[in-house]
């Protein structure tokens, strides 16, 4: 290899590489699922009679098909377990699920009640 003495980018063969490279990694984290539409709209139309909001029951939609094909799980068999389920519970089952595939920096999670200890209560004055 030659050395060139410029202030310019060098114009060579380890530079269509390095664009080589970007281009493999650009597309890399983008995962293409395939679901039946059917299946989608099941899964969404659970979605739209618990929750209030058209855009939260879209976006628990993907992130319940996108965990259950990572996770190999029938989406409608889900659904059906889901359906069992009390709201408050509903919650709580949906935050372990979505967990699964989350990094442990940005974990869901539900508050619980605070439990205040009796003789604690009865001592502090309101």
């Amino acid at each position: 290899m030659t050395e060139q003495a410029t202030n310019l980018p060098i114009q060579n063969e380890t530079a269509s590489a390095s664009l080589r490279t970007r281009s493999f990694f650009n597309g890399y984290f983008n995962q293409q699922i395939s679901i039946n539409a059917t299946t989608y709209d099941a899964v969404n139309g659970f979605f739209r009679q618990r929750l209030k909001s058209k855009e939260a029951a879209n976006a628990l939609t993907s992130a319940i098909l996108t965990t259950s094909f990572n996770n190999k799980i029938d989406p409608l068999a889900l659904i059906e377990d889901l359906k069992q389920v009390s709201d408050i519970a509903l919650d709580e089952t949906l935050a372990l699920l979505l967990n699964e595939t989350r990094r442990n920096t940005s974990l869901l999670g539900v508050a619980q009640p605070v439990q205040i200890n009796q003789n604690i209560a009865r001592n502090i004055l309101a």
